[in-house]
């Protein structure tokens, strides 16, 4: 048994149960094209996880290391779903699953937004970075203050030194994809020129 609730105009949210908890579940799929934008560009997350880390000034491979642990930079389940994970605590949510419970004033653009949800994590590691003085102890608060969240900084920092992302980027940018990057930055540019 569920009850739908209207969070806002656009969408319809359920809580429901799904293993030990309940959580909301964005009940509107997702054309197959928004999934697809979704996770047809490793090379446009980049692209976020590179600017919302320079506007926040936080350390780019740690923010990107932080979205690849979280969500392996995913948005949306393959079902065209937000990507949700049910918590004792709440739900997070999104390419860099944020608690919907701790971080309220995310949402719920970053159920939906990657850049919203790059963008809020980025400014809130700055801010635990201001807090702590190091990059390292921002990293375990980013994720709590508890075993695991030392055992996610831990495989956080690994990522940091292997950018396991870099090889799935390499392999995103065939010659054909990068044709369709050059073909689609040449069409943004002559609309931006009108």
């Amino acid at each position: 048994m569920s009850t739908t609730f209207r969070l806002t105009r656009s969408r319809r949210f359920r809580l429901g149960t799904q293993g030990s908890g309940s959580h909301w579940r964005a009940e509107d799929t997702h054309d197959e094209a928004a999934f697809a934008r979704s996770e047809q560009s490793l090379v446009h997350y980049e692209r976020i996880l590179q600017t919302e880390a320079e506007i926040a000034e936080v350390p780019v491979d740690l923010l990107k290391a932080i979205c690849w642990f979280a969500s392996g930079w995913r948005q949306f389940e393959p079902n065209g779903r937000a990507l949700s994970t049910p918590t004792p605590h709440g739900t997070t949510w999104g390419c860099m699953q944020l608690n919907d419970v701790w971080h309220p004033d995310a949402f719920p653009a970053a159920m939906t937004d990657a850049q919203a949800s790059i963008q809020y994590a980025a400014n809130l590691l700055r801010w635990l970075y201001e807090q702590t003085t190091d990059w390292d102890r921002a990293a375990t608060a980013f994720f709590g203050h508890d075993r695991r969240a030392e055992l996610a900084a831990r495989r956080v920092n690994r990522y940091v030194a292997q950018r396991p992302w870099s090889q799935r980027i390499d392999d995103a940018r065939s010659p054909e994809t990068h044709a369709v990057e050059v073909e689609n930055a040449a069409v943004a540019a002559a609309a931006a020129s009108v």
